[in-house]
């Protein structure tokens, strides 16, 4: 009686183990998509178009975006670079200007404040910190506009945020709205 315990006991965990492992596996392969197409195998080749009609031309997101030009001077840009820092500004519709301020941080070691002025519905400046250029210099980062619109921005630097602030349409001191980041403490 003992050793049978003993035989259920050790054979029960394998068992159950092996039955959810069954289950779980059973579930990857299907050839059927809940929506009722065919799945696609996993060796199959990635097309840039998906098969069948298509109607129209595929949408390009890149023309939503306004990237923030660079000058002579400034911190020359990267893109391997993990420390860089990009101010994105988002407003609620595509033809409505947003005025940008930024600063800027240049070869020779000033810190420049920039100010620009692009319509939405993304805005993105892209920069480096070179020479002495610190990150706690990263202040001022303000977008504002005269319609009552929503307006948004995130300051992220190698990855991770630094801030995030929105601003809901009238919530302005006076006409329109304005938004910073970060936000002060």
């Amino acid at each position: 009686m003992r050793a049978t315990r003993g035989n259920a006991a050790t054979t029960a965990p394998w068992a159950v183990a092996a039955v959810l492992l069954a289950v779980i596996l059973g579930g990857c392969t299907g050839t059927q998509s809940s929506g009722g197409g065919a799945t696609p195998s996993a060796d199959a080749t990635a097309s840039a178009r998906p098969g069948g009609d298509w109607p129209g031309d595929l949408p390009d997101p890149a023309s939503a975006i306004a990237v923030m030009p660079g000058q002579r001077g400034d911190c020359p840009i990267d893109p391997a670079d993990p420390g860089l820092v990009e101010f994105v500004v988002s407003s609620g519709d595509a033809d409505t200007p947003v005025r940008v301020t930024y600063p800027v941080f240049r070869e020779d070691g000033q810190r420049m404040v920039r100010r620009m002025t692009s319509p939405g519905p993304l805005i993105t400046v892209v920069l480096a910190l070179c020479g002495d250029a610190d990150a706690s210099a990263l202040t001022g980062f303000r977008a504002a506009t005269d319609a009552d619109l929503p307006l948004s921005c995130v300051l992220v630097r190698g990855g991770q945020v630094l801030g995030a602030s929105a601003a809901e349409p009238g919530s302005a001191d006076g006409p329109g709205s304005r938004v910073e980041c970060p936000r002060p403490q």
